[in-house]
């Protein structure tokens, strides 16, 4: 409930005097922790590795957003729910895991994936609200790796969606490639790409070209 995810919002508080290390618990005061508040770490630019507990349903919007030491991170298969930015401003990233036994996300070359996805429809909806978001079934991109220095970058094949803000300040990212299976890309799916000069989009597919 909001009473464990504000325990989070006040351990961030101590990161710094923590180290560069931090253990989210599983428990707290007698209570089970499965949430990972907005914004819970945002900016801890000091941290270096974050392990998530087991016990994690849900990361909402901005969880990590800014924490520029993080070079990888592993969700464990309990999480359910992951919001936006929840990486973006991580530009030390390079690598996410996701466990075994996760029914809703996965990781391919190290860039997180969903098999749906929620579209908010109001810009402060929160994903608990299942009145205003549409939900798209289908392999997701939803985080491509800020800290990748790749100059190039395709899709996978399998891939249908790609959510907001997937590509967020890729630095080195210079052309990408479109396959034939993409339907649809959300809007800010390639947010504040300064480099990207290139889409490669497959000749099959129906829905875009370049």
């Amino acid at each position: 409930g909001s009473a464990k995810a504000a325990e989070l919002i006040d351990m961030r508080l101590h990161v710094a005097l923590i180290g560069t290390t931090f253990t989210i618990p599983s428990s707290y005061n007698g209570g089970t922790i499965t949430t990972i508040d907005r914004s819970a770490f945002e900016g801890c630019t000091t941290i270096q590795t974050i392990n998530i507990a087991a016990t994690i349903e849900e990361i909402k919007d901005n969880a990590f957003y800014g924490c520029t030491s993080i070079s990888s991170i592993i969700i464990p298969a309990s999480v359910t729910t992951i919001g936006e930015k929840v990486f973006c401003g991580c530009t030390s990233l390079t690598s996410i895991t996701v466990n075994d036994g996760n029914e809703n996300y996965f990781s391919e070359d190290g860039n997180l994936y969903a098999n749906s996805i929620k579209y908010k429809v109001g810009a402060n909806t929160s994903y608990s609200d299942t009145h205003h978001y549409i939900t798209y079934t289908g392999n997701t991109l939803i985080y491509y790796c800020e800290g990748n220095d790749a100059a190039s970058f395709s899709i996978p094949s399998d891939t249908k969606y790609i959510g907001r803000y997937a590509f967020y300040f890729p630095q080195f990212l210079i052309s990408i490639t479109i396959p034939e299976n993409l339907e649809w890309t959300s809007d800010r799916a390639f947010y504040y790409c300064v480099n990207l000069t290139q889409f490669i989009v497959d000749e099959n597919n129906p829905y875009y070209f370049a």
